[in-house]
């Protein structure tokens, strides 16, 4: 594992030639097994960061979606009074094409009687012209005939 090179006579060249070469290979191995173990809750305490940096990003999420689900529900009563006026709108609208058709109807018929109306008194006032002047016409006509 941690262990030294053997040279070709068979010996370890890693280890020294005293009487403490098992207790500094245990050393070696257990100082390898504590190395590991710290990496291993390094790597743990990573990812329990990790995992609570994710939670909180889904509470904020969470949060968030909260938070619009709150100003959709605040807003709906807006929207449903937009409908309302929109449809209230086009009722009203509809009617006032309605008005305006009928008034355009009863203009015409008001420019028909008044064109008629005019007619009438034009024909009248021929009439009565027509009266006015023929007796002077024909009474002139007659003063030239008696001289």
């Amino acid at each position: 594992f941690f262990g030294g090179q053997q040279s070709q006579d068979g010996s370890d060249s890693g280890r020294q030639q005293s009487g403490s070469d098992g207790t500094k290979l245990d050393g070696l191995k257990l100082t390898a097994v504590q190395t590991e173990e710290e990496f291993q809750r390094e790597i743990a305490r990573e990812r329990e960061q990790e995992f609570l940096a994710l939670n909180q990003n889904v509470r904020m999420v969470n949060e968030i979606y909260r938070d619009l689900g709150a100003i959709v529900d605040e807003q709906q009563g807006q929207v449903d009074d937009i409908e309302s006026m929109i449809n209230s709108t086009t009722s009203k609208t509809k009617d006032g094409i309605a008005q305006l058709d009928k008034a355009k109807k009863h203009q015409k018929g008001v420019n028909r009687g008044c064109a008629w109306v005019l007619c009438f008194l034009v024909l009248v006032l021929c009439v009565v012209f027509g009266f006015v002047f023929w007796d002077r016409i024909v009474g002139e006509g007659d003063d030239d005939d008696g001289k």
